[in-house]
């Protein structure tokens, strides 16, 4: 018989969610084709791979990982549909439970059919192309048997195309997390031994401590990052970066690429845990939103200096404008967060001048791990921008900001950053409209319900 997606009825079968910190599998990712690679030490060293299709996470188990090379079959059994929410464990399970072990995101992204997948899933022959941070290109996976109860075997394999080589491995090249940065070693070794995500939070003053717990004080890798860059004041003031409106999304290896969304351009300044607020015109915005003064001013730093929105989401995940300014009207400061895209001093650095890429790779150390629902890191995806943009579009987002990530953080208006924004025929766009969509900021990622993927 015909094997398909069974849902999620065996992998809560085979843990006990009172002890282990995996998700039990209540949200579903807004792309539709989350694709994600977990490296996992278990009694067996092994990389398991999953595909997103009709709301479960397909999964495969595959011992010596994924090989660029495309004469090399690496077998990858199947094994239970994993739920959505699991494509952004990082963390440790525990000893004596089904799979106990320490998990590493070691790539992510999404995965695109290059065919109907249903069909090609169940005649087991999958034919698609990966956008990953470390794997791109086209694959395939090919069942060895028939799909019955027995025989789960399949193989996984590159297709011959300009991401295909036959020299070196991947697995041994690329052995740090995607979503973290950190070792096998460090994530068994740290203290947040817990599966963290982009869920709901618990409310209350005891869960906005534990989220700011996740805060790293005193973190190895975030202090060689800093190292980087040169000691320098506080700044009192700083001009944001700002966008420049373009007709196309740009391609290359070179951009970072996130969601707009409606919202309101912040600075937040931390000096000896005094919290200034101020808006993209430099105006103090301190007194309206306390509940972010808190968040910042509970950061295990001296000093800091954050860029970023605050916004308000709808139900779907989108961002609107016009619900922040309703929340700022009544005090509803419980509905607004303040999403984190840039940092631009630490503990009595300048980091301006570093590279986009090294200030994200800070941010990740900062607030990767943290589920505060006051204070939420905004992530990008630095291949497929195209790709990205047309999502983005469908799923009703402001549009779409892309950044050089080589290039240090430059005041004002540029072309480091572009823009291209939603619905907009940026030919005729008036100039008008198009510096309305400058003002509403950047990257719209939330903890609810229904997010993308991990």
């Amino acid at each position: 018989m015909v094997v398909v997606a069974t849902g999620l009825q065996r992998y809560r079968e085979k843990r006990n969610f009172a002890v282990t910190p995996e998700p039990t599998g209540s949200t579903q990712s807004e792309t539709g084709f989350c694709y994600v690679i977990q490296k996992h030490a278990a009694s067996h060293l092994h990389y398991d791979f999953r595909l997103e299709l009709d709301g479960v996470l397909l999964s495969w188990a595959v011992p010596k990982g994924p090989s660029l090379d495309p004469a090399v079959r690496r077998l990858a059994m199947q094994t239970e549909d994993h739920p959505i929410d699991y494509g952004g464990f990082e963390g440790t399970i525990p000893e004596g439970e089904y799979g106990g072990g320490t998990v590493m995101v070691w790539d992510r992204g999404r995965w695109e059919p290059l065919e109907d997948p249903k069909k090609g899933y169940a005649k087991g022959h999958l034919r698609f192309a990966l956008h990953g941070e470390k794997l791109r290109g086209g694959w395939h996976l090919v069942r060895t048997g028939k799909a019955d109860e027995e025989k789960k075997g399949w193989l996984l394999f590159k297709s011959r195309d300009a991401e295909a080589r036959t020299d070196g491995s991947i697995v041994e090249e690329q052995q740090n997390s995607a979503q973290t940065g950190r070792t096998m070693k460090e994530i068994a070794g740290a203290a947040d031994k817990v599966w963290h995500s982009n869920r709901a939070a618990r409310s209350g003053p005891a869960a906005k401590r534990r989220a700011l717990s996740r805060v790293p004080r005193h973190d190895k890798q975030l202090e060689a990052l800093l190292e980087q860059a040169k000691p320098g004041p506080l700044p009192q003031r700083v001009k944001p970066q700002r966008p420049t409106s373009v007709k196309r999304v740009p391609a290359g290896p070179h951009w970072a690429h996130e969601l707009l969304y409606d919202g309101h351009r912040i600075l937040a300044r931390l000096e000896k845990g005094a919290v200034t607020l101020l808006t993209r015109d430099g105006e103090d915005a301190t007194q309206k939103v306390p509940e972010l003064v808190q968040a910042v001013a509970s950061l295990p730093f001296s000093t800091a200096l954050f860029d970023g929105a605050i916004a308000v989401q709808r139900p779907d995940g989108t961002t609107d404008v016009e619900l922040l300014e309703q929340a700022l009207r009544e005090g509803a400061k419980r509905d607004i967060t303040f999403f984190v895209f840039d940092v631009l001093h630490l503990k009595g650095r300048d980091l301006r001048p570093l590279p986009l890429r090294e200030r994200k790779a800070i941010l990740e150390r900062i607030l990767g791990s943290s589920d505060d629902p006051r204070m939420h890191l905004s992530r990008h995806l630095v291949s497929s921008g195209e790709d990205f943009f047309k999502a983005a579009c469908k799923l009703h987002a402001s549009g779409v900001i892309s950044k050089k990530l080589d290039e240090p953080y430059r005041s004002g208006k540029g072309r480091d950053w572009v823009m291209v924004p939603c619905g907009t025929d940026m030919s005729s766009t008036p100039r008008a409209k198009t510096e309305a969509h400058a003002k509403t900021t950047e990257r719209s990622p939330p903890p609810g319900k229904r997010r993308r993927c991990a």
